[in-house]
């Protein structure tokens, strides 16, 4: 089943030719209610392949490392790394969130699965003492304290990219920033490439060498999920992951490029969320 399993818009699949013109990296931002019109609980319960396909409970061993000997695929083939991070001074809850993580998997490739009659997904990082079927969650511990990672995308993102390091192949991460939200709401940030080929199809677009990161920054004191089929926020998860993958470009549909205006979360002119 899993070696089935497809990259979405095949945007990790390829080597990459490095466009003449160096890239911008543009992060864009989303809180819950930004994307009201997405409900991957309900789509997936509708679909017909919604009893199968990934587990939505976790089964291996919470490691702070990547599990190369379970590897589910081959180190050198582009994949999503799903990442659980907290800060120096706060409670590591890694082991409370690995059954919401694992389910975000199921449900998004799930979702992806029934939109395209089950032949595409994400190829996500798998594979743990338990079998090729669970996510490989790294538990990255940032160095620093909260007041230096709180609504700090790039601080986040940065330290987690040095702990990973080269895995072998093209790795973009998708990052659980536990209580590390302090505007009192859960929000994802996630970087694209602007320019330099950023919007261009096939194998030279530079998305496909990896190394962008998605941030899902939960608030401050929430509780863990727990058990249960439901995930953390799913439609966000996979909102992340897509702009990692190419989306959204300036020359998008209803673009939302802005001229000069602050973005809300990073704080700098030139940025902007869709």
């Amino acid at each position: 089943m899993l070696r089935s399993t497809l990259l979405l818009l095949a945007a990790l699949a390829a080597p990459v030719v490095f466009a003449p013109k160096a890239p911008t990296t543009t992060v864009h931002g989303e809180t819950r209610d930004d994307l009201p019109d997405l409900d991957l609980r309900r789509s997936v319960a509708v679909a017909a392949q919604a009893g199968g396909g990934v587990p939505t409970s976790w089964c291996g061993d919470v490691t702070a490392s990547d599990d190369r000997t379970h590897a589910a695929f081959a180190p050198e083939t582009p994949q999503i790394k799903v990442v659980y991070a907290y800060a120096a001074d706060r409670p590591d809850r890694s082991g409370g969130w690995m059954d919401a993580l694992q389910a975000n998997v199921a449900l998004v490739n799930r979702y992806l699965g029934a939109q395209a009659g089950g032949t595409k997904a994400l190829r996500f990082d798998m594979g743990t003492r338990c079998g090729r079927q669970f996510v490989d969650i790294q538990t990255v511990a940032l160095p620093g304290a909260h007041a230096e990672y709180a609504d700090n995308f790039r601080a986040v993102a940065q330290a987690v990219q040095r702990v990973l390091g080269d895995l072998g192949g093209p790795r973009n991460a998708i990052v659980l920033a536990d209580n590390l939200s302090a505007t009192g709401s859960d929000h994802g940030l996630a970087e694209t490439i602007t320019g330099g080929g950023g919007e261009q199809p096939g194998p030279e677009n530079p998305h496909n060498r990896g190394g962008l990161t998605g941030v899902l920054f939960t608030r401050d004191g929430g509780e863990v999920p727990g058990p249960g089929a439901h995930g953390f926020w799913p439609e966000g998860f996979l909102h992340e992951i897509t702009h990692t993958l190419g989306a959204v470009q300036w020359g998008a549909p209803h673009s939302t490029q802005p001229a000069g205006q602050q973005n809300r979360f990073t704080g700098t002119a030139g940025r902007a969320w869709t």
